[in-house]
């Protein structure tokens, strides 16, 4: 099929029924005003999917500068318990750092608290 004849067909299935202008119908006319519509419509999804990964890499580096500025061992148990994909048990990190459970559970929620702070968490900036 050509690319016209495609773009007319999903023109006509996924457009609410509008009246042109004109009353006689223009397969030219109706075909240019699809594919405007068509690219219209990828150019948003693209710019949306742009602000997207722009964001996503502006929190992305954030978070890396925040958790910089970190000691180790804090560093080393938020990245343990919350970055990496097979999460440690807080038991697991506490025979590593010789420590009880209970105080690697008190650093790790005192660490967030202090990323979120370092990162300037404001709610309405979460997304």
């Amino acid at each position: 099929m050509r690319v016209k004849d495609v773009l007319i067909m999903d023109g006509r299935l996924s457009n609410k029924d509008k009246q042109l202008e004109s009353h006689h119908y223009d397969e030219e006319c109706y075909s240019q005003y699809i594919e405007e519509q068509y690219f219209k419509a990828e150019h948003n999804n693209f710019a949306a999917h742009h602000e997207e990964n722009d964001w996503k890499s502006h929190r992305s580096s954030a978070l890396k500068a925040a958790i910089s500025k970190l000691d180790e061992r804090s560093r080393d148990i938020i990245f343990h318990r919350w970055l990496t994909n097979e999460k440690a048990t807080l038991a697991e990190l506490a025979q590593k750092h010789r420590l009880s459970a209970e105080r690697i559970r008190q650093i790790e929620r005192f660490t967030l608290a202090k990323l979120k702070t370092l990162l300037g968490h404001r709610p309405e900036l979460t997304r």
